[in-house]
Formats: C-alpha cells, sequence, structure tokens
C-alpha cells in the first residue's frame, strides 16, 4: 500500500460524463505517481443511496479511519486535477477499468442486444446543451444524411429527447426504431435535474447508462463530437464509433493522439 492517497470528489460540478473525465485524468494519474485512489462525494446529484456504487462496481469509496493510513491525501475534482497530458489509448483502458456497470443493468442491456443483432445506435443530445449555445442544433433529417442508418433495419436511439425517435420513425417507418429515453422527457436540463426527487433521478440515471451500454455494444454507433457524452462514446467503442457533424468535420484519431482531457473537447479539426 502507497503511503500517499488522491480522493477524487464527485460532486454536482458538472454533469456525469464531464465530472467523469477528470475522474479518468485523477485515476490514471494516481497509477503514474503510484497512489492509492479513493472517490468521495459531496452534494453528488446522481446519488441516491450509494453514490457511485448506485451503478457501478468498481473504484473504493474512501472512508474517515483510511485517514491515519496515508502520510499525504490529495483531494482532487471537477476542474481540479493536474494538467497532464494522456492518449487516446491512455482513456480507453482507463474507461474500460472504471465504467464498470452493476449487473442488473447491465443485464438490461444486453437483453436488448442479444433481441437485435447487428444493432445501428444513434445518440442526439438535446436540452440545455442547445438552449446555451454548448453545441448546434441540427435536424434529424440533416442527421441521417450524415449517416449510414439506411444500411440497417433496425436503430435503437439514445438520446435526452423522446422527440429524436418519432422524428426518426417518422424518416424513416421501414426500419424498427427502438429507445430507452422516457416519452415525457424533452431535453435534460441541469437546473431541473436538481430539483428532481431522488427517485426520478435514480430511474433517469439508470435509463442513461443502459441505452449507452447499448451505444457502446452496437455494431455501428454515430454520435456528435460537441458533448462529453458523445466524446464518452468514441472512447468506450472506439472502432466503431463514427461522428456526424454540422461543419463536415471530424477529429484525426490515433491510439498515441495527446489529449490534455476530452472534457475539453478534442482537438485537430
Amino acid at each position: 500500500m502507497s503511503k500517499e492517497a488522491i480522493v477524487f470528489e464527485l460532486n454536482d460540478k458538472g454533469g456525469f460524463y464531464s465530472v467523469f473525465f477528470f475522474l479518468c485524468q485523477a485515476y490514471i494519474h494516481a497509477q503514474r505517481t503510484k497512489r492509492d485512489f479513493f472517490i468521495t462525494h459531496n452534494d453528488w446529484y446522481y446519488t441516491y443511496e450509494n453514490g457511485w456504487h448506485d451503478y457501478f462496481t468498481s473504484l473504493v469509496k474512501w472512508q474517515p479511519e483510511f485517514t491515519e493510513k496515508y502520510k499525504t491525501i490529495t483531494i482532487m475534482g471537477h476542474m481540479n486535477c493536474p494538467e497532464q497530458q494522456y492518449t487516446t489509448k491512455d482513456y480507453m483502458t482507463v474507461i474500460k477499468e472504471i465504467y464498470q456497470l452493476k449487473p442488473a443493468l447491465k443485464e438490461q442491456a444486453e437483453q436488448i442486444l442479444s433481441q437485435n443483432p447487428n444493432l445501428a445506435t444513434l445518440f442526439v443530445r438535446r436540452g440545455d446543451k442547445i438552449t446555451y449555445g454548448e453545441a448546434p442544433f441540427i435536424e434529424v433529417a440533416d442527421i441521417v444524411k450524415k449517416t449510414d442508418l439506411a444500411n440497417y433495419t433496425t436503430i435503437f436511439v439514445q438520446s435526452d429527447d423522446c422527440r429524436i425517435t418519432e422524428e426518426l420513425r417518422t424518416l424513416m417507418p421501414q426500419k424498427t426504431i427502438l429507445s430507452t429515453t422516457p416519452p415525457d422527457k424533452f431535453g435534460s436540463h441541469s437546473r431541473v435535474w436538481k430539483r428532481m426527487p431522488v427517485d426520478q433521478r435514480q430511474k433517469q440515471s439508470e435509463e442513461m447508462f443502459i441505452g449507452l451500454y447499448v451505444c457502446t455494444h452496437s455494431a455501428k454507433c454515430w454520435t456528435d463530437y460537441t458533448s462529453n457524452v458523445g466524446r464518452f462514446l468514441k472512447l468506450a467503442n472506439f472502432e466503431n464509433t463514427r461522428f456526424y457533424s454540422a461543419k463536415n468535420k471530424t477529429p484525426v484519431f490515433k491510439m498515441d493522439k495527446i489529449i490534455i482531457n476530452p472534457a475539453y473537447g478534442f482537438t485537430d479539426f
């Protein structure tokens, strides 16, 4: 056991995948500097009972009694990590290590995949990403034109807005369109999320993780690169994930490509 520890705080300073990328960065840093790694929670709004372990099986939660075991304890969190540069492969490796869904959630996603072999998936982010101008609005019809979804008989839609699924069904009536997005979900907004009852947060979080698991294990996934979720999908399913873009530009990727932190975006445009 190392005499030094890094404790990463999961908090409400960013959306799940923004915080997650800083978690990855801190985890890699701990590995490179040979320090023990732990997590803790501070008003993390995805929590409904056990925080990270409500959804995942990896990582160890920091306990107060651990304090006496370490000479140095470094606290890290969202926007609070050493600005180290790691490669695409480094992030892909750490995602495989720590992004381990609980069996009950994984089984629900696997059921969708097993019933629909050669499944194509489409991720579209709406909500506050569009409202606050963080990402360009792209019509579903324009997204379809930038993909090869027409070559697939079954398409799974993962989105924070149920209208994406309905629009795709109208555009591609001959296809089987699947989705786990609730019929009353019309875009994710952080301010609304923070006011949600705990059980509703749990339900929406689990739906998101199940749907994204389907995306990362599909035959091909189409996503954007302007959101943290879109960048996560690329790193989690590197070979089978493609980008659609309003500017018809995509990042150039190599395994040894240097990334400061995926939360900041991808470069080489």
